[in-house]
């Protein structure tokens, strides 16, 4: 089964980051998975999940029959320049982005972006639950 978790987190791109306070944020994100953490980024402009994050950093990712449940953590010191070092990695999953970054110039708050690290506690699959330690 572990396999099979595995293979589904390195096999997609895409995850559904799921925060809270008072309000429920369901965001498709792409994502890179290292080290047995997620890391995802975030424009400062679409702030309502970050504002949730900072608030109740409780999340949850769902991609396909996977549930996962973390703990987040924000990278904001410098969101000019911090993202870049995944930029490689999100272009080459999100062939769009890469346009939008030539015209990084029109649309400049959108590049200013936060850094997401959220490190999963419990994986849900197939009516399983699975602590990560065992990952």
């Amino acid at each position: 089964m572990l396999d099979e978790i595995l293979e589904i987190i390195n096999n997609n791109y895409l995850l559904d980051l799921i925060t809270s306070d008072e309000y429920t944020t369901i965001t498709p994100m792409h994502y890179f998975f290292k080290d047995g953490i997620f890391t995802v980024t975030s424009s400062v402009i679409f702030s309502d999940k970050l504002n949730n994050i900072r608030k109740n950093n409780k999340v949850t990712i769902h991609i396909d029959d996977l549930i996962i449940y973390g703990t987040a953590r924000l990278i904001d010191n410098n969101i000019d320049t911090d993202w870049l070092r995944y930029k490689d990695e999100w272009f080459s999953k999100d062939r769009y982005a890469y346009d939008l970054y030539r015209a990084k110039d029109s649309i400049q708050y959108f590049w200013k972006r936060v850094i997401i690290k959220i490190k999963p506690t419990i994986i849900t699959y197939k009516s399983v639950q699975i602590a990560m330690e065992l990952i």
